[in-house]
This record gives structure tokens, C-alpha cells and sequence, in this order.
């Protein structure tokens, strides 16, 4: 190989590394797939208010009939209580996590992963209690709307319209 090639090479990967240090470093050191220190309850709060948004947005787009409202506060209620477990839970994952055992975080992601299975068994008998009252149009809203809400998305790829496609 001849030694500008090399030296392009060379310069091409020294460039392609420095260019994301400063990245890095304007983010205190961390890589983006690292958060910052944040205060557990303001991220709470804001997590809370990110869904109270959406769920605010899906009922305006849904144009529910007075008749459809009552049926509405209930589905609203559920998501916001079972929203409130995951957050709980998952405050509870991240201090066990932190000084057990490999042996005692097997434990506590079966527990997690059976309260997740259970609340998943939930959402879906909420959901389909409320979609039975929806026209076709307002299904077709909900259908591209509430993934946004689901307490859990694991095992399934969603695309920006919120359909759902297999692995």
C-alpha cells in the first residue's frame, strides 16, 4: 500500500475519534447512550407530565362523544395509576441493581419481569374495555396513538406510526 493511502487512513481515523470527543465532552465525559445525573423525582415529574401530555393529545385526536368520556376517565385513570407502578418499580430495579448480587438481580428481574407481564394483562383488558366504544376512524387514531402509552415495549419493533411488526 502506498504511504499517502496509509497516511489518509491514519488521518481519517484520528479525525473520525476527535470529532466525537468534543461530543463527549460538552456532556460531562458521558456517551450518549449514558444519562446524566438527574434528580429522581424531577425526572419523575417530567416523566408524569410527558404522559399526561399524550394522553391529552390522544383525546383531543380521538373527538370522543359525550357519551365516550366516562369510558375515557376510566382508561385515563388505569394508564396513570399503572404509569405511576412502572415508575415506582423502576426506582426500585435501579437501587437493587446497584449493590446486589448477580444472583439477587436474576431474582429481581424475574419479579420485574412477572409485575411487567401482569400490567401488561391489565393495559390490554383496559384497552380493549375502552376501544369496543370507539368508531372505526377513532380506532384507527387509537391504533397509530397509544403505544406511546404502554407500560411495556419489549418484544415488539415500532415504527413511528406506531405499528407493530414482528422481530
Amino acid at each position: 500500500m502506498q504511504n499517502w493511502i496509509k497516511t489518509s487512513l491514519i488521518a481519517a481515523l484520528a479525525a473520525s475519534t476527535l470529532l466525537g470527543s468534543p461530543a463527549v465532552m460538552a456532556k460531562g465525559g458521558q456517551h450518549h447512550h449514558q444519562q446524566a445525573a438527574v434528580n429522581p423525582e424531577q425526572a419523575k415529574a417530567k416523566w408524569l407530565r410527558q404522559n399526561e401530555a399524550q394522553l391529552a393529545r390522544l383525546e383531543l385526536a380521538l373527538v370522543l362523544t359525550p357519551e365516550q368520556k366516562p369510558a375515557w376517565e376510566t382508561f385515563k385513570a388505569a394508564v396513570t395509576a399503572r404509569n405511576e407502578t412502572v415508575l415506582n418499580d423502576m426506582e426500585i430495579t435501579t437501587k437493587v441493581g446497584e449493590a446486589a448480587t448477580v444472583v439477587e438481580r436474576l431474582k429481581r428481574a424475574e419479579e420485574v419481569t412477572a409485575q411487567r407481564s401482569k400490567l401488561l394483562g391489565e393495559t390490554r383488558r383496559d384497552v380493549e374495555a375502552f376501544y369496543v366504544i370507539l368508531n372505526d376512524t377513532q380506532k384507527t387514531v387509537f391504533d397509530d396513538e397509544v403505544y406511546r402509552l404502554l407500560p411495556s415495549r419489549q418484544g415488539v419493533v415500532q415504527t413511528k406510526k406506531g405499528k407493530r411488526s414482528k422481530k
